[in-house]
C-alpha cells in the first residue's frame, strides 16, 4: 500500500477530517479540528497533527499537543507531547500506525523530553 503522511493541517479538508474522526468507532473531541484550534490559541501550546492518506482519503489521524512551561532553553527541559485520546487507524492498521508513529517521532527530535498517550480507550 501506498501512503502519504500530511503534517499541515491546513492542508486537509477539515470537513472530511470531521467526519473520519465522527465514522470512527474509537473517534473523540481531541482528535478533532476543534481541538487543533484550541491548542492553536493556547500559550506554551503547538499542535502537532499528522494524516495517513491513500488515495486522497484519510485512513489515519495523530492529533497531538507539543506543551512547554516556558520558552527558550528551560521550556526544552519542561517539554512533552501528550497525545490525548489516543491515534485513530481505520481497521487498526498496524502499518499505517507504524507510519504515523515513525513521523510522530522524527518531528519531535529535539523538541520533546517525552511522548505521553493518554488513551480513552484500550489499545
Amino acid at each position: 500500500m501506498s501512503f502519504q503522511i500530511v503534517s499541515d493541517y491546513n492542508k486537509i479538508d477539515h470537513a472530511q477530517w470531521s467526519d473520519f474522526v465522527f465514522n470512527h468507532p474509537k473517534g473523540n473531541i481531541f482528535q478533532t479540528p476543534q481541538m487543533i484550534m484550541v491548542y492553536a490559541k493556547t500559550d506554551n501550546y503547538t499542535p502537532i497533527s499528522l494524516f495517513a492518506k491513500r488515495d486522497s482519503k484519510i485512513v489515519g489521524i495523530l492529533c497531538t499537543v507539543l506543551q512547554k512551561e516556558s520558552k527558550g532553553f528551560v521550556g526544552y527541559f519542561s517539554s512533552r507531547c501528550i497525545i490525548w485520546g489516543g491515534p485513530l487507524i481505520e481497521n487498526n492498521c498496524k502499518e499505517t500506525l507504524n507510519l504515523i508513529l515513525s513521523e510522530l517521532i522524527n518531528q519531535l527530535k529535539n523538541k520533546a523530553i517525552f511522548i505521553q498517550f493518554r488513551n480513552i480507550f484500550d489499545q
